[in-house]
């Protein structure tokens, strides 16, 4: 490495070069424990956002109840369409909360280091959606055993398992297929389905917060659930990558680095 190399900081903000490792170690611990400081902020910020926002919206919810109980037949057609868009609308708020609440509390370190039966979380979903898969042709590899939090690993499965179930073709049943591999460093886990599918320059925006391929009107949800998978994963130290065709069907493919043995 050249002086002219060395010289330059490892970090664009950091204003301690590679000659002064003692300074550039304690510049990057503090900048880490401000990072540390504003995400518990923001974290606890969105837990009273979500609170405060509840209760006026409870009271929306409760109130268009009441009003549709009690007055909805003397109402003429409009007036029950506006009371139904208004309580729609009540209902996505609620679930859009519920989600955002979910995504901000996902930690991005501290992760338990405990093992999670693949196999048993991938039935306790599919359980959970039994009513939905009458008639669905699934195919489940033995998965393996990672470590983690199972809640959080519960809820990456229950996600992408929920959009294979919501992103199928409407003339044809469900089909999902789940295979796991390990290898020394790694075990991966691939979620395959045959429904829609997507294009595959908007494999890495589908991740994103809110970012949505369809209208809501066609395939309802808050557009969280991908980001929420993302986030999930990489508390975990891993990766999760998306592959589709359009009328051909999506896979979703998530590594585990071996954290110790399980």
């Amino acid at each position: 490495m050249s002086n002219q190399d060395r010289s330059h900081p490892a970090h664009p903000e950091c204003p301690y070069s590679q000659e002064r490792p003692r300074e550039m170690a304690r510049w990057y611990e503090v900048e880490a424990a401000k990072l540390a400081k504003s995400n518990e902020e923001l974290r606890q910020f969105a837990y009273a956002a979500s609170h405060d926002l509840r209760e006026p919206l409870g009271k929306i919810k409760a109130f268009g109840k009441r009003l549709e109980e009690r007055s909805g037949p003397a109402l003429d057609d409009k007036g029950r369409d506006y009371l139904g868009i208004m309580l729609s609308a009540a209902d996505r708020m609620s679930n859009l909360i519920d989600d955002l609440l979910e995504y901000s509390m996902v930690e991005k370190n501290g992760v338990p280091d405990t093992p999670v039966d693949l196999s048993a979380v991938l039935a306790e979903v599919f359980s959970l959606f039994s009513e939905k898969l009458v008639g669905a042709e699934i195919h489940c590899d033995t998965l393996p055993v990672v470590r983690g939090d199972e809640t959080q690993i519960y809820t990456l499965f229950q996600n992408l398992i929920g959009n294979a179930i919501k992103f199928r073709k409407p003339d044809g049943p469900v089909r999902i297929w789940v295979t796991g591999d390990e290898s020394p460093k790694e075990s991966v886990v691939t979620v395959r389905d045959e429904g829609i599918g997507f294009e595959q320059e908007h494999a890495e925006k589908i991740f994103r917060v809110f970012e949505r391929l369809h209208t809501r009107f066609n395939y309802p949800g808050t557009g969280i659930g991908l980001a929420l998978c993302k986030r999930i994963v990489e508390r975990h130290e891993g990766s999760i990558s998306a592959v589709g065709t359009p009328g051909v069907g999506a896979e979703f493919r998530i590594v585990f680095p071996k954290r110790g043995e399980a």
